[in-house]
């Protein structure tokens, strides 16, 4: 069973995970299992066919593009366990109340080309959260002198921004997901050597001969970072030291990069909002999420990014960036 290294974690997984075999551990004692469910009926189908066996409880629900997401939990005798449904594809991935044990069960063909990028994404933010860690919904890049968190809501350009500066010689931590150990020591765990980009953004950051795979469907790929291009973080642990609000203007206000100050209550609620996957964790967990990010907005600096869209004003953004680090 390929070992993969992911988010300091040895991870045993019988799904073909699509990123670099450069990362992939060996050892006998993985954090983390990920294995398909045997044929039959199991707990997770008799759901998806409509029935709800006693002690299933439904905590969350969220709605996405692919449907509506389920999050329940099962407390029996011999077993406890998450669900976390993918109801319009037929998709389910079952977690140990340990988080050391992940069972996919899949009925579509979707859902079957879906199952590795969910783990890379909700269900490993899922799992971070059992964990103990604060995830936000943010890119992560480490320069000589600092690692800064890139924060932003879908559309921002945030995974753009974040490819270019990797292009450009800071090294990935993390895109998308920012798994932080604790509030006191800023540790970081870098994730993965991938990045989700448009193929618009492929083409203005001419990366079209970068190695890449096709999300299914989404209008997304993932693209490795590959050495050629630009670097993944060696550091296992890096401090993070900053984190930037990203707002990309679209409407032409601006000519240059600005970084400002922001106040505290709106770092605050930047942070506390922009959870991973804030919706689906459990709700006795979310109260801790909210503490942990009103304490990360006091321990470090929180400013706001703006700059224009377009290739070269990515360039301004990124020498702003370095000034600010720098200082």
């Amino acid at each position: 069973m390929p070992t993969y290294r992911i988010a300091g974690f040895d991870i045993f997984s019988q799904i073909e995970l699509p990123i670099v075999n450069s990362i992939q551990a060996s050892g006998d004692h993985p954090d983390l299992i990920c294995f398909r469910a045997r044929k039959g009926r199991t707990l997770a189908t008799e759901i998806l066919h409509g029935n709800t066996p006693p002690g299933v409880f439904l905590l969350s629900r969220i709605r996405e593009k692919l449907g509506d997401v389920f999050l329940s939990t099962y407390d029996s005798r011999d077993q406890q366990a998450y669900y976390i449904f993918f109801n319009k594809i037929g998709l389910v991935f079952e977690i140990s109340y340990d988080a050391k044990r992940v069972r996919v069960t899949s009925q579509t063909e979707n859902g079957e080309e879906l199952i590795p990028w969910f783990l890379l994404s909700q269900v490993l933010g899922f799992l971070m959260y059992l964990k103990g860690f604060v995830c936000l919904h943010a890119s992560v890049v480490q320069d000589r002198h600092r690692t800064i968190g890139l924060l932003g809501t879908n559309g921002r350009g945030k995974s753009t921004l974040t490819a270019y500066l990797v292009r450009s010689g800071w090294h990935l931590v993390s895109d998308d997901l920012m798994c932080l150990e604790n509030t006191d020591k800023l540790r970081l765990r870098p994730c993965f050597p991938l990045l989700k980009l448009r193929r618009d953004s492929i083409e203005l950051l001419g990366l079209q001969q970068a190695p890449r795979i096709q999300i299914p469907m989404s209008d997304k790929m993932g693209v490795e970072v590959d050495g050629d291009w630009g670097r993944f973080t060696v550091e296992e642990r890096p401090t993070l030291q900053a984190i930037y609000l990203i707002e990309r203007d679209n409407l032409g206000e601006l000519t240059n990069a600005r970084i400002t100050d922001v106040s505290c209550v709106y770092s605050e609620a930047c942070l506390v909002g922009n959870g991973f996957g804030l919706g689906l964790i459990p709700p006795e967990k979310r109260w801790k999420h909210a503490t942990s990010a009103r304490t990360l907005a006091t321990r470090i600096p929180v400013r706001r990014l703006r700059y224009p869209s377009g290739l070269a004003h990515l360039q301004m953004a990124d020498e702003a960036l370095l000034r600010d680090t720098s200082g």
